[in-house]
């Protein structure tokens, strides 16, 4: 049922999606023709007599193959286990919409400037609805925003440079959560993945993800400011139009 779930929200995304049963139809499948990303039930990944993971890994030389585990329970040994077993990235049963769509976000780039612009009018689109629901206000929650995100990114690098994992671990989480209450769901799900994969001593990883994480938030604060310029741009036309009643 878990599988029939997913594959029907990915292709309510707009993806093509193909369940498969194990691990042998999942090796003949990827060599007829390579998937793009894989989600793989942990019992699976982690199925050492299959080595599924190494043998997917050795096949894929022209890019990398993004396998993100699927879990029962979000537990720290569940985690680990799939990260050491190669797994990319970690994602809780049952699946939703919303988690699915940030795991492409992030492990899935635009290949093509229309599936960019798609993204880019996703994301704008759920911004002004958020525009509309604080109204007048909308302005102070931007600003609010990205002061406390500016200053979190600050301390992510202070807490990266010092090797500060609980420090780093609990700026992660707190600008996951925030990113996503504003419909910046790429810049939560790096985040995220930040909180899950940092370890003391892996800083060039770490450094890379900051340095995705940096890159999102400007473009994000982009089509922020971008809603909130046509919302203040809008309020007199909308003044003017209401005082002809």
């Amino acid at each position: 049922m878990n599988c029939l779930v997913a594959q029907r929200l990915l292709r309510d995304l707009g993806y093509a999606a193909e369940m498969v049963a194990n691990a042998a139809q999942t090796m003949e499948r990827h060599c007829r023709q390579p998937f793009d990303l894989i989600l793989m039930d942990s019992q699976m990944a982690l199925d050492r007599r299959a080595e599924i993971t190494a043998r997917l890994r050795a096949m894929n030389h022209v890019r990398h193959l993004p396998i993100i585990a699927c879990v029962t329970a979000s537990s720290e040994e569940q985690r680990s286990a799939c990260l050491n077993a190669g797994m990319d990235d970690v994602c809780v049963k049952p699946l939703h919409l919303a988690q699915l769509r940030t795991l492409l976000l992030v492990w899935l780039p635009p290949r093509t400037v229309e599936e960019a612009s798609r993204r880019d009018a996703g994301t704008r689109a759920e911004l002004q609805s958020l525009a509309e629901l604080f109204g007048a206000g909308f302005g102070e929650v931007v600003a609010m925003f990205a002061a406390d995100t500016e200053a979190r990114l600050l301390a992510l690098n202070d807490a990266a440079c010092a090797g500060n994992a609980r420090e780093l671990h609990r700026l992660a989480h707190a600008l996951s959560g925030s990113c996503a209450s504003m419909s910046g769901w790429r810049m939560a799900g790096l985040c995220r993945l930040l909180h899950l994969k940092y370890l003391p001593g892996n800083s060039a990883a770490c450094l890379r993800l900051l340095n995705d994480i940096g890159s999102e938030y400007r473009g994000f604060r982009m089509q922020l400011d971008h809603v909130l310029r046509c919302q203040q741009l809008a309020e007199p036309n909308e003044q003017t139009a209401a005082g002809r009643y």
